[in-house]
């Protein structure tokens, strides 16, 4: 394939071949660079008919015949969909996402467009038409600001907050890691002073079986939390905890006493011994019955949360093995998390999958009772989580969500001043094509997640919301 031919896929894909470095320099990206990047993207250049392959799949993510998998409308306001003259006189539904449903028929005539009865709740719903479906994004007139949050605050002139580190909120009795009740006693100490927010580091889902895997902004996913956060006083009661902290041996009690007393944290140490110690509760607590609250955080937390506590239990299998922890490295069946292989797993290891559906359980009550802390004490905005840049390539969302995911490419940064070779960050990316052609699915189940147990959320490298150096 010669140059043009590349350049003109990649103008079509969105990629950029120009840009300004660190010293106002103009820089290029080879082609050769842009049809590597094309091709982990999912649109080959090798041969003319991979390019017009390529550049029908691009075109067809414009809706093509029928409409975008998205489409983005006002509450209150009526519904101006796209031509489709193949779809008049039809009858067409509207599925709201929390029940129930609406109907209709298109006019005769829909070659300049379609209006459809104004939709009188935000949300996500689900349009169809014969055999054209999209879905409907019906946003409010405009975001929950800080106007609104002054507003709820009595009209105070101004708002003011603190930002933290999670971890570093140490108490005594938390074994070595600052933890949720530690951030629930802080936000009560901050809202008698008169703050509105309190800003935290992120608090997403790591490796439980890799404890030298600590960075906050390298999670295995975005879409659930990290256990070690977790109180293991708050699960069953604090004697429960003394119980089971006993049961451990005198040896793993004293070293819990001295992890407490430590300046710094360490982290190995303190996570395998938090993870022991919540093995047990959950032993206990399974001894004695199903408990219908878990049960319910089960259900709606769906395929998500099945998968991700598969995940963390084949992982941890694999290390305990001596096999290789990366997913991409695993036998073919079990890359696949909705394949026989993994299903026959999950059956094997029933115990274990529920051990991780337990850790999310609890770490969601944990972070959920910050956030009613902050703003039973009179915060108006309380908890503002932080939302990682990404994921790490090895990980639960990437394992779970590998159509979404750019495969063989890490997100990063151009080199300048002090890297003048640049930065690899080692985390995954979603595919924005990918992405648009699934209606955005992924991205909107991971703020609906961030935001949760909180108030607001930061988002890091915000900018990669426009463009991301891959």
């Amino acid at each position: 394939m010669n140059d043009e031919q590349i350049l003109k896929l990649a103008r079509a894909a969105g990629l950029a071949q120009e840009w300004t470095n660190a010293f106002g320099q103009p820089m290029r990206v080879s082609p050769e660079a842009l049809r590597r990047i094309l091709e982990r993207l999912g649109f080959p250049c090798n041969s003319e008919d991979d390019c017009r392959d390529s550049h029908a799949r691009l075109a067809a993510l414009d809706g093509g015949n029928g409409f975008p998998p998205l489409l983005t409308f006002v509450v209150g306001h009526p519904l101006h969909l796209p031509a489709a003259p193949r779809l008049a006189g039809q009858t067409w539904r509207i599925e709201f996402e929390e029940g129930g449903h609406v109907d209709g028929r298109l006019p005769g005539d829909t070659s300049l467009g379609v209006e459809l009865p104004a939709v009188d709740r935000c949300g996500y719903h689900r349009l169809t038409i014969g055999d054209t479906a999209t879905t409907l994004a019906i946003a409010p007139p405009r975001c929950f600001g800080i106007a609104d949050a002054l507003n709820h605050n009595g009209g105070q002139p101004r708002l003011w907050g603190l930002g933290v580190q999670l971890y570093s909120l140490r108490r005594t009795g938390d074994g070595g890691i600052g933890d949720f009740t530690g951030l629930a006693e802080f936000a009560r100490s901050a809202a008698g002073h008169g703050a509105s927010a309190l800003a935290i580091s992120p608090v997403h889902a790591m490796f439980s079986a890799d404890v030298h895997r600590f960075s906050p902004y390298g999670p295995s996913s975005r879409l659930f939390l990290n256990a070690l956060h977790i109180d293991p006083a708050a699960v069953l009661g604090r004697d429960a905890m003394a119980a089971e902290l006993a049961g451990l041996g005198a040896d793993e009690a004293t070293r819990y006493a001295t992890l407490e007393k430590l300046e710094l944290i360490d982290w190995p140490q303190a996570a395998q011994l938090r993870l022991a110690l919540l093995r047990r509760l959950y032993a206990r607590m399974a001894a004695s019955g199903r408990n219908s609250g878990f049960d319910e955080f089960c259900r709606k937390g769906g395929d998500a949360l099945r998968d991700h506590a598969r995940f963390e239990a084949l992982h941890a299998w694999q290390l305990a093995n001596g096999e290789s922890g990366y997913w991409m490295e695993w036998p073919e069946g079990l890359r696949d998390p909705y394949g026989a292989a993994v299903e026959a797993f999950a059956s094997q290891h029933e115990a274990e999958v529920d051990f991780h559906l337990f850790l999310q359980w609890q770490a969601a009550c944990g972070l959920d009772s910050a956030q009613k802390a902050a703003r039973d004490a009179g915060m108006p905005i309380g908890l503002i989580t932080d939302l990682a840049v990404g994921a790490d390539n090895g990980g639960s969302q990437a394992w779970s969500r590998q159509a979404e995911i750019i495969n063989g490419l890490s997100v990063g940064a151009p080199p300048d001043v002090l890297n003048t070779r640049g930065q690899s960050w080692g985390l995954g990316a979603f595919s924005p094509h990918a992405m648009k052609a699934r209606g955005f699915g992924a991205y909107i189940e991971m703020l609906r997640a961030i935001f949760t147990h909180a108030g607001g959320a930061r988002i890091d490298h915000v900018l990669g919301l426009n463009r991301l150096w891959l």
